[in-house]
């Protein structure tokens, strides 16, 4: 049998957010949600049952095969997908429910044609703030991108640094190539000089 790697998100502790996004993708993809959410409940029929567990190990197999090896351990305990899903929500899952309650409220008694403008307005804010952070090594990238009219969104912006980031590293990469070249080149000489010297 072949194994074949699905999840490039290894879950570790720290990044449940992603893995659980990542996760969620794949089970649904496969039409096979219903084993993890609870709504595929376990059959009575001793044939169907079988069929049905089958499946729940499969994907019970896929979610430790996304998980850190040292995590394996924490689901043994557990005989569904379903038990071992509720487990790594309830230790891992950081709910934002104050904020979010409190953007609920905002968001209901602000008009929505003024919620438009305070979101682009915010948008502006996020960009702004970014560029500003920038190292100095990305000023000229920085500064083509503020005046440009209009100011492209934030996410236009991080695509043409990353872009620039890479081009730096490219040079800077290529700029190690020439000066290590250099070095090797300057020792044959020294090399060279100090052996094949021409009688006087």
């Amino acid at each position: 049998m072949s194994t074949e790697k699905f999840f490039i998100v290894c879950f570790n502790g720290k990044n449940y957010a992603s893995w659980e996004f990542q996760f969620r993708m794949y089970v649904k993809g496969k039409e096979l949600w219903g084993y993890v959410d609870g709504s595929s409940t376990a059959p009575t029929d001793p044939k169907e049952l079988s069929s049905w567990e089958g499946r729940d190990a499969k994907i019970a197999s896929w979610l430790l095969s996304s998980v850190e090896p040292h995590m394996v351990n924490n689901h043994r305990g557990f005989t569904t997908v379903k038990q071992m899903w509720d487990y790594l929500r309830r230790i891992y899952y950081q709910d934002n429910s104050a904020r979010n309650d409190y953007t609920g409220l905002v968001h209901s008694t602000i008009p929505k044609d003024v919620l438009a403008a305070l979101q682009a307005v915010h948008s502006e804010s996020q960009r702004n703030q970014f560029l500003m952070k920038l190292r100095h090594e990305f000023e000229s990238a920085r500064v083509g991108l503020i005046n440009r009219t209009p100011v492209p969104s934030l996410d236009v912006c991080l695509g043409e640094l990353l872009r620039e980031e890479h081009r730096l590293a490219l040079q800077l990469g290529i700029a190690q190539d020439v000066s290590g070249t250099e070095m090797v080149n300057m020792a044959y000489a020294a090399h060279d000089n100090g052996r094949y010297k021409s009688p006087p």
